[in-house]
This record gives C-alpha cells, sequence and structure tokens, in this order.
C-alpha cells in the first residue's frame, strides 16, 4: 500500500492511500484509493477502479522525473478517468500533491468530471518509496 502523509501533520493531518493489487489476465490492476482526513481513518473519500499496464508505467515514468528534477509537474489521470493526481515540486524535497476524485466513480455512476479532493505536501522520501513499491510489481 502507498501512503502519502501530509507533513504539515499537526495542523492538517491528511493522507492519501493506494493500493494497487496483482493483475488479472488482461493486464488491468484493481486498486484501491481512501482521501483520509485524520489519524483515526476517517475517509472523505473511498472507492475501487483499475488501472491498465500502461498506466502504471505513465504513472511510474512521471515519479520517476520528477524525483530526477527532469519536470517539476506530473499530472496523471488513468485511462478510466476515476481520478486526477497533479504531483507539483516545491523544494528538492518536497512535493505538493492534488488528488481530485470524481465523486460519479464513488457512486458508480456516469462521469461528471465532478468531484472532492486534497492537497496535501509530501516528502520526498515518500515519493520514492511509492515509486519502489510501484516498480516492485
Amino acid at each position: 500500500m502507498i501512503v502519502f502523509n501530509n507533513i504539515f501533520e499537526l495542523e492538517a493531518p491528511m493522507q492519501i492511500l493506494l493500493q494497487i493489487n496483482e493483475p488479472d489476465t488482461e493486464g488491468w490492476r484493481n486498486y484501491r484509493m481512501a482521501l483520509v482526513i485524520n489519524k483515526d481513518k476517517y475517509k472523505l473519500v473511498e472507492f475501487e477502479q483499475s488501472f491498465s499496464s500502461l498506466c502504471i508505467e505513465r504513472l511510474q515514468g512521471g515519479i520517476n522525473d520528477l524525483l530526477e528534477a527532469r519536470t517539476e509537474q506530473f499530472d496523471f489521470e488513468p485511462l478510466e478517468p476515476a481520478f486526477r493526481l497533479q504531483v507539483s515540486r516545491l523544494a528538492p524535497d518536497e512535493f505538493e500533491m492534488l488528488c481530485i476524485v470524481d465523486i460519479s466513480y464513488v457512486r458508480k455512476g456516469p462521469a461528471t468530471e465532478t468531484g472532492i479532493g486534497m492537497a496535501i505536501v509530501v516528502k520526498a522520501d515518500e515519493v520514492k518509496s511509492a515509486l519502489k513499491e510501484l516498480n516492485g510489481r
């Protein structure tokens, strides 16, 4: 499971959780995602969707480009657009993550491109850890 913790934990103890499961026979991986807003794991939004292998590769490449300082910002939206993730460099060891979830996917309805989200600031070590987990699958 990939966990991104807000570095301003005392003021805003928020997390973004992403759990990616093993691929099925067609190369899609189920994932669960939650925007968590406190240490008691109260979930603002939680949903389950699928990533294609291409999505995983795009996510890996974008995160790697940020860590290697080849880019200052990475926008990621899976082929099944259940959410949008924007990661921007704030400092050499800090990134802002903006995650917006299309609320229609939480409700299992048609896409509305409206939703709910949060922005957190994370340390580079957490982003590196996420990349290792993605590469290890």
